[in-house]
């Protein structure tokens, strides 16, 4: 539910010094989220390719619940955790790297770097993640590679 990703996002901001963790921030992302991301879900979801994990449980059971889904299928060569924002994504992508070996690329914490490198490309990633906004597809995708 959004008030416990609310909560989470409130109390991770009180120490982790990340500017997009307000309320008003806070409120546009989950926007984004739902309009961005749910259709996404619900394409693939079509197509047998979503597994809809409840995140609102402790990490340990959430995590059970993560490892019998990759267990279910033959090993995937990308797993994309997808979810709204303070549902764990981190969290649960570190227990799949430490257990299955796979490597960890969060867009976010790419951004984050670019944001903190003074780079051309900084000021803006900065606003953007200030206000909620989604940072252009091209300058995400030139960070992943």
């Amino acid at each position: 539910p959004e008030e416990v990703l609310e909560k989470r996002l409130l109390s991770r901001g009180a120490t982790s010094g990340r500017t997009d963790d307000n309320i008003a921030s806070i409120k546009k992302r989950f926007a984004t989220f739902i309009n961005s991301t749910i259709p996404v879900l619900e394409y693939y979801g079509g197509k047998g390719k979503v597994c809809k994990i409840n995140a609102d449980r402790a990490v340990e059971e959430v995590y059970a619940d993560v490892k019998n889904a990759i267990e279910s299928i033959e090993k995937p060569t990308v797993v994309f955790v997808l979810g709204g924002p303070g549902s764990g994504k981190g969290t649960q992508s570190a227990n799949i790297v430490r257990d299955y070996g796979y490597v960890h690329l969060s867009a976010g914490d790419l951004l984050r770097e670019e944001q903190a490198s003074g780079s051309a490309n900084g000021e803006m990633i900065s606003n953007m993640i200030k206000n909620g906004e989604i940072v252009p597809s091209h300058v995400t995708v030139a960070l992943l590679r």
